[in-house]
This record gives structure tokens, C-alpha cells and sequence, in this order.
């Protein structure tokens, strides 16, 4: 059993390019030398996981074709070898890949495509839980209201894009091809899960202002006062109370309670 072990554990030091003793516990066959036969694992090894990262980045792949994606995948699991049980998780420093390799970097929409498709994914493995429709918030007395903190969704997440990031989306999935052009300012995305589907949202500058503070734990009242930064102090209230009825109809919000709760 030790000399199974050993076997294993110096397999495995290969297969992650780490020092060996493999080849001298390898006996050659008449069609296959020592390499060989240690490469038909090895490179299954690296396939499998080129293939993990290829249904991790479907869109990722579509947008820079087979051949620089398999490059991108297998400087990837050169620098990131898998150390996840779940092979869904696995890719999930890629866009710091495409920032910090002077190959990639140059070209700053695929870090920015594998951070919204991640984004996409993380958002569609996400719990589960009970959203609130308009008619909960019926019966808080009006005095209560600016108390009130809001608790999301498990799956909605908001980001920032420097290029028209949904637009590109948009057309890969209709099979199609979108011209990367850097926006300003940058494109803030809402992203959450309504049952089984993923969905995703462009916001405007005042809304994703908003929501941002809202999802670090702002009260009402709180939210209405940073929002007459921006606009006048007598519709703050107004267009406040609209964006939460917009995030309740959208199903992003799971439970509200008040402040001193």
C-alpha cells in the first residue's frame, strides 16, 4: 500500500510540474517509452481542465476563438493549478490573468468579458431565497420608512465596465460580434437570478449610485440624503421611493427591517 502511495503522490507531483520520481517508477512497453505513456495522463490532465474553463467562459472563448483561448487556458492552469473540489469554481482568478499578462493586457475587454461572465455564473450558482413584492412594505407606518435597511437577493451583484460590456454580451449570445468601445462613464451592471434565469441590467449613474449604498446597508432616509448630491432636494424622496419599487418588482430584495432592529 505505501508503494501505491508513493506511486500516487509522485503521479500527481508530475501531473501539477512539480519535482518527480515518476519517470523511474514508469516501465516502458514495446509501442510506448516512459514519456509517452506518462504523457497520455498528463496531457488528459491539462485537457480536462482546458475544457472546464471553456464551459466556465463560453462567451469568454466565442470572442477570442479556440486557438487564444486554448493558449489563455493553459498559461492559466500553468500559473492557477486546480485546488477546488468543484471544478464550477475553477477559474475563478482568470480576469487577473488577463490583467497582469503583458499578452493579454493590451487587450483590457477580455479581462473585462471574463469578470462579467464569471459574474454571470457566480450569480446563477447562488442560494436561494425569498424575495418581497410592493404589498410587504404596505403596512410600515410612513415614520418608520426612513429607518428601513434592505437585505438582497444572494445573487445580485453590481459592477463597473470600462467598455459597452452588455451590448458585447448581447450580440455573443445571438452568435453575432459587438466592437469593443470604451464608454464614459463606466457602464455599471446590476446582475441577480429570477427562478432559473440569469439576469442582467445596464443602470443608469443615479441608480447604480443608490443601490451601492443601499447594498452596504444605508437606511431610507440615508439613501434619499446622499441622493440629493444629485439631484434637487424635492425630488430626492420621489425618485427614491421609484428605484425601490423598480428593485422590489425586479425581485432583488429579501428582507427589510428597521435600523434599531
Amino acid at each position: 500500500m505505501n508503494k501505491l502511495l508513493n506511486v500516487q503522490l509522485a503521479f500527481q507531483a508530475y501531473i501539477l510540474g512539480e519535482s518527480s520520481d515518476l519517470p523511474a517508477m514508469i516501465t516502458e512497453t514495446i509501442d510506448l517509452n516512459k514519456q509517452q505513456r506518462i504523457g497520455l495522463y498528463a496531457d488528459g490532465y491539462v485537457a480536462r481542465l482546458v475544457e472546464a474553463l471553456s464551459a466556465n467562459y463560453p462567451q469568454l472563448k466565442q470572442f477570442v476563438g479556440d486557438k487564444l483561448f486554448d493558449s489563455i487556458a493553459r498559461e492559466f492552469i500553468k500559473q492557477h493549478p486546480s485546488n477546488v473540489y468543484s471544478i464550477r469554481r475553477f477559474g475563478d482568478e482568470l480576469a487577473s490573468l488577463l490583467i497582469a499578462d503583458p499578452r493579454y493586457a493590451k487587450r483590457p475587454i477580455l479581462a473585462e468579458l471574463a469578470r462579467f461572465e464569471w459574474a454571470a455564473g457566480d450569480t446563477f450558482d447562488a442560494k436561494d431565497a425569498l424575495v418581497l413584492d410592493a404589498e410587504s412594505l404596505r403596512n410600515i407606518p410612513p415614520q418608520e420608512w426612513g429607518e428601513l435597511k434592505f437585505y438582497f437577493h444572494p445573487s445580485v451583484r453590481l459592477d463597473y465596465f470600462s467598455y459597452n460590456i452588455t451590448q458585447i454580451w448581447d450580440a455573443l449570445i445571438d452568435n453575432k460580434t459587438k466592437r469593443a468601445v470604451r464608454v464614459k462613464p463606466v457602464q455599471a451592471v446590476l446582475f441577480w437570478r429570477h427562478k432559473l434565469d440569469m439576469l442582467y441590467r445596464q443602470l443608469p449613474y443615479i441608480e447604480a449610485y443608490v443601490l451601492a449604498n443601499a447594498l452596504k446597508g444605508e437606511t431610507f432616509a440615508a439613501l434619499c440624503e446622499s441622493l440629493c448630491q444629485l439631484v434637487p432636494e424635492d425630488e430626492a424622496g420621489v425618485q427614491a421611493a421609484k428605484m425601490l419599487m423598480e428593485w422590489l418588482s425586479a425581485g432583488i430584495i429579501s428582507a427589510v427591517k428597521l435600523n434599531s432592529a
